[in-house]
């Protein structure tokens, strides 16, 4: 792993299989990260467009606070040589990323939501969507809604059309996507990913932890999967509701 002011690379290791002849010497490529992600108070959002707060979410003022945050996953293909000969490029067909989320006191922070899924996109939408947080029962989730042009300040998203399908989860202080291709396409490339926070107002510190990685690739020639070695810690930063 490579960490620098512009971003964190998370080299990969191939899964090495069926060998023939003389042994090429693989480059299943990168994960790029950010250095740092940027989070949105949501309390104070709501405030700063006198926004009415829920009454699930004023129950829990002075003791939690929201952030939500989005920030961007790249993915670049993967390339094998002999020697000084280069072999043709793999295209990844499929990414897994396990993450968890960690504070600095004991009572810890945890996912109530995290996106995108393959649910963001209904029958007919296209260009971008605006997400927007509301209250299921007491957990805050991203909601999708469908726009005609991005307000500035406000998150959006636009879904890349070389994915057909997101899985995507979070329960606790963990959360995983699964990114798959459509027919035809590699992921290589950036994707944006969201989560929606709930801070204990006692942690001061929030990190996210990708804790597994995983890509699968097109047609293998000697390998076909590639994988993280290591924990990668990228820190969140936040502002609290009552500075």
């Amino acid at each position: 792993m490579a960490k620098g002011k512009q971003g964190i690379k998370i080299e990969l290791i191939a899964n090495v299989s069926k060998p023939r002849g003389l042994m090429p010497q693989p480059d299943p490529g990168y994960i790029g990260l950010p250095a740092y992600i940027e989070s949105t108070n949501v309390v104070r959002e709501l405030k700063a467009r006198k926004t009415a707060l829920p009454s699930n979410m004023q129950q829990w003022l002075g003791n939690t606070d929201f952030h939500r945050a989005a920030f961007n996953i790249n993915l670049r293909s993967v390339v094998g040589h002999v020697g000084a000969a280069q072999l043709k490029t793999r295209g990844a067909k499929r990414f897994e990323m396990l993450v968890s989320i960690e504070g600095d006191k004991e009572k810890a922070p945890q996912f109530d939501d995290i996106g995108p899924s393959t649910a963001w996109v209904k029958s007919g939408w296209s260009g971008k969507l605006k997400i927007t947080t509301d209250f299921i029962g007491d957990v805050l989730k991203l909601t999708p809604v469908k726009i005609t042009s991005p307000v500035s300040g406000e998150a959006s998203y636009e879904w890349n059309p070389k994915v057909a399908a997101v899985v995507s989860g979070a329960s606790g202080s963990e959360a995983n996507w699964e990114f798959n291709a459509t027919q035809g396409e590699f992921l290589d490339g950036q994707h944006k990913v969201f989560l929606m926070i709930r801070r204990p107002t006692q942690v001061t510190k929030l990190t996210l932890v990708v804790e597994k990685a995983r890509v699968y690739y097109d047609k293998p020639l000697w390998f076909d999967v590639a994988y993280s070695a290591e924990r990668t810690e990228i820190p969140i930063n936040f502002k609290p509701s009552n500075p």
